[in-house]
């Protein structure tokens, strides 16, 4: 009895710091440890959280304030960052036309942010050359990162194909 009444306290002073600190309100994206979705309802016990499969999640608060939350909807900008992975063999002029390529790629994109641009030779291996690609959105929204990682991934698909680079652990050039 005395182990569900510290319980149910706990809980219930845990959902009177988040309702008060206020660090996500409902309809924002959070993420934690062990969840990530849309807030839709917080109580004094337990807050629900709508994850990216639709599944509606219910975490303790005491849970929750005990671990760290990442508020997604109050980000101002998003990054995006991937490495495009060229064959081991490819000459280091070829190299450097496609990271000015990718740069103006990215200079020339709306929805970016130009100060946050970075296009590098970061990796050697024996089976691969990887340039890293990092950029920052102009602002939050989902559907706007994933359009602005479309543009990119499709203009370095054309800066590949003009170069006649390979990819590492492809048989084929892209075309």
């Amino acid at each position: 009895m005395a182990l569900a009444a510290r319980e149910m306290l706990a809980n219930l002073f845990a959902g009177i710091v988040l309702i008060m600190e206020k660090p996500f309100i409902l309809g924002e994206n959070i993420s934690t440890p062990r969840v990530q979705g849309k807030v839709e309802d917080i109580s004094f016990r337990s807050t629900k959280i709508r994850a990216g499969d639709q599944s509606l999640v219910t975490v303790p608060n005491a849970t929750l304030a005990n671990e760290p939350i990442t508020n997604l909807s109050r980000m101002d900008k998003r990054k995006i960052s991937f490495y495009v992975s060229l064959a081991a063999d490819t000459p280091a002029e070829k190299i450097l036309s496609c990271m000015d390529k990718i740069r103006q790629l990215l200079l020339n994109t709306p929805g970016l942010q130009e100060d946050g641009i970075k296009v590098n030779l970061e990796i050697l291996s024996a089976s691969s050359i990887d340039i890293l690609v990092s950029c920052f959105t102009v602002g939050n929204q989902g559907e706007d990162y994933l359009a602005n990682r479309q543009i990119i991934n499709l203009g370095i698909i054309e800066i590949l194909r003009q170069e006649n680079l390979t990819m590492a652990a492809s048989t084929a050039n892209i075309k």
